[in-house]
């Protein structure tokens, strides 16, 4: 996100998953072709290797190249991206590192953590963590994030998984779950900007469980009304998921954004694991029988 910039964050962060969702898509269909994990296996592992290739095709962002006090590596990135884009270079990117600080638009909340970027000895990994141990707001934000990452993984990856069962075939069924992300993306893309994230956010929470409980409730033959619940429910958790990584790419101070990120996204998906054994043996306890 940090490579688009500020107002490109949404945009970027809608065509990621719009890419994303047509990988879903393609899993189906190669399950369904092939009818073989070891075969499918060995296609869908074959393109990681073009991986590799960002060593030397992607850059480190200048944001923060500049919050790391690494000023000329991040002049010689925008130099790079002016001349792929056939832009000229503005004359501001050339001042001081500290002149440049005075034009950014500052966070009260984080600010003591920019005074790192004004030092030219690289910030080792542990001062970062024990800067956010002795902030009460980023351990608030830690917690917030955290606690948003495990609820949307866990009904998100819920309902894709849990798309298997639903009546039909399951492969049309997994590629119906995964298109409906498509839209879902786009929806995001708008309201974001229009309405802010927090809103969103708890729209597409409180909206996602309503559909989901309603779900539960359906009596047994009503297969599309079943389906067209289940697909606004991974609608609405699909907004709420992407709405989740711009907001937390926003919370953050740029020195530490992408640590405090993969603490946020680590803890949720760990959260989201043991819910989900958690759900498993309620089910198997109390829903088998009745």
């Amino acid at each position: 996100m940090e490579l688009v910039g500020p107002k490109g964050r949404v945009f970027g962060n809608t065509l990621i998953n719009a890419v994303f969702v047509m990988g879903l898509m393609s899993l189906a269909a190669l399950s369904w072709r092939l009818q073989s994990w070891r075969n499918l296996l060995r296609v869908i592992y074959s393109p990681a290797i073009l991986v590799l290739s960002y060593l030397w095709i992607l850059n480190d962002s200048a944001r923060w190249l500049l919050s790391k006090g690494r000023h000329n590596e991040a002049v010689a990135v925008l130099k790079k991206a002016a001349k792929m884009n056939k832009v000229n270079l503005p004359e501001e990117l050339l001042m001081p590192l500290h002149e440049l600080d005075k034009l950014a638009v500052s966070d009260p909340d984080t600010d003591k953590f920019k005074e790192d970027a004004n030092n030219e000895i690289p910030v080792k990994e542990e001062s970062v963590f024990l800067k956010v141990m002795k902030s009460s707001i980023i351990r608030k934000r830690v917690a917030v994030c955290s606690f948003l990452w495990m609820t949307c993984t866990f009904v998100y990856y819920g309902l894709s998984i849990n798309s298997v069962s639903l009546a039909g075939s399951k492969y049309v069924n997994f590629i119906l779950v995964a298109f409906v992300e498509i839209p879902a993306n786009f929806v995001c893309l708008i309201v974001l900007e229009k309405f802010g994230r927090k809103r969103v956010l708890i729209i597409a929470y409180v909206l996602s469980a309503c559909l989901c409980i309603g779900l539960s409730f359906l009596p047994q033959g009503q297969k599309w009304w079943s389906l067209t619940l289940y697909l606004s429910g991974k609608f609405s958790i699909t907004v709420a998921y992407s709405s989740v990584y711009i907001y937390v790419s926003e919370v953050f101070p740029t020195s530490v954004r992408q640590s405090l990120l993969a603490v946020c996204s680590s803890l949720g998906r760990v959260g989201s694991a043991i819910l989900r054994q958690l759900a498993i043996n309620i089910l198997r306890k109390y829903g088998a029988g009745s």
